[in-house]
């Protein structure tokens, strides 16, 4: 179906244009100004006609066929204005219009007119690959809403997509179960899984969801609220260790999201500095997001996803009962949480080893070492420190018993 961007600062006129357009069959956006309709352009540029008006609050319509042209957009433009001197036409032509109808006009021929300019843009159009089924491509509609973008991230269950909510003008992110998976009946039901864990936390500090579905009636995939900003994995890449108030404040956070969380029986497994997201105004209630709850549990679950004996995480971050397939509580996540902060105030684990057997019997048998060995700046039995301590404890019961706790100790460092 093609697609048209209707560009007219009378909003009677515009719909008058959307509803003939909407009877022959396109897909159609209608926006207001010419600002406007740069923007819409910079987001999505596969329409197939664009309609321009000349005299656009903002941006001209002469102007903005110059940029599409400069930009090397193929698609067509049909001028619709009330400038009807053959200056004027020519100066609409030499700025990129593909065709030009001055006002007033008949909508039969209005239509006549779409219907020539979107054959002609198929016809220029390099011919598009086929798409194998359950995959997104970039540029590809989903459901008729989700605009798909790059690809952004990649993880063992899925691929991450950046994407516009078109409706809404809104940016998302989309989770797709990785297509040769689908067979796997126990891989399905953790994507399935991680689909009703994310859609019951309603919290600030945790990734938010707005829609799951299923792609080509098969694969299914998330749609998650699109965050602007970087990981702590990504900061600490750029500037280094953070100081202990910073690490703290950041925590504070995380220990908030996670608290939600863990009321609600869920316990995220793999907590690590990238799935720690932080937006760029500090003064947000909501500028610490928790992502990637794809290894999540629900502690009241009565059956297994994952077989006997095996290991759900990232190795400097699982605890020991983990690794000893004992019960898996909150205090899980509290353990990775002291592992984050050491790697705050340190960029470095408090276990080391050349191969991830050593470590996982490092982290089972042995104590870490000291934060003030690593950092000289920081006294032995300091209030960090003793954080640290307590969250990484072999034992569950001698770790804080809660995020909330956790958060209360974390708060005195500031």
């Amino acid at each position: 179906m093609p697609r048209v961007l209707v560009v007219e600062d009378d909003k009677d006129l515009s719909l008058i244009v959307c509803d003939k357009l909407l009877a022959d069959k396109f897909e159609v956006e209608a926006v207001y100004t010419g600002t406007d309709a740069q923007e819409r352009l910079k987001r999505d540029p596969q329409f197939d006609v664009l309609i321009l008006d000349w005299d656009l609050p903002g941006v001209k319509g002469p102007d903005i066929a110059k940029a599409v042209r400069a930009e090397g957009k193929s698609v067509a433009i049909l001028m619709l204005t009330g400038r009807a001197n053959i200056e004027e036409k020519e100066q609409g032509f030499d700025a990129g219009a593909d065709d030009y109808l001055t006002k007033p006009f008949a909508l039969k021929e209005l239509g006549m007119r779409i219907k020539a300019l979107a054959r002609r843009s198929e016809q220029a159009a390099p011919p598009k690959p086929e798409r194998k089924p359950g995959t997104v491509e970039p540029g590809q509609l989903l459901e008729g809403k989700y605009l798909i973008g790059d690809l952004i991230g990649e993880g063992g269950m899925g691929l991450i997509y950046r994407a516009t909510h078109t409706i809404m003008n809104r940016p998302v992110v989309i989770k797709v179960m990785r297509s040769h998976l689908m067979d796997d009946e126990k891989s399905l039901a953790r994507f399935e899984q991680e689909q009703k864990i994310l859609a019951q936390i309603v919290h600030p500090n945790v990734v938010s969801v707005f829609d799951v579905g299923l792609l080509d009636n098969k694969v299914p995939f998330i749609v998650m609220e699109y965050i602007h900003g970087e990981s702590v994995y990504s900061l600490m890449s750029r500037e280094g260790i953070l100081t202990v108030q910073a690490a703290a404040s950041i925590l504070i956070n995380v220990c908030n999201g996670l608290q939600a969380a863990h009321s609600l029986g869920i316990v995220h497994r793999d907590l690590k500095p990238e799935n720690i997201l932080l937006l760029a105004d500090p003064n947000r209630t909501d500028w610490v997001k928790v992502v990637d709850f794809g290894t999540a549990i629900l502690t009241s679950a009565t059956h297994r996803l994952t077989e006997a004996n095996s290991v759900i995480g990232t190795a400097e971050y699982i605890s020991p009962e983990q690794l000893k397939d004992h019960p898996v509580d909150g205090r899980a996540d509290l353990y990775a949480l002291g592992i984050i902060l050491y790697y705050m105030l340190t960029k470095d684990a408090p276990y080391n080893a050349q191969k991830t057997e050593a470590l996982l019997l490092k982290i089972i048998m042995e104590a870490p070492d000291p934060l003030s060995a690593r950092r000289k700046d920081i006294a032995p039995g300091s209030p960090v420190e003793r954080i640290i301590d307590r969250a990484l404890q072999k034992d569950p019961n001698d770790r804080f018993q809660s995020a909330e706790e956790m958060r209360a100790a974390l708060e005195t460092l500031l």
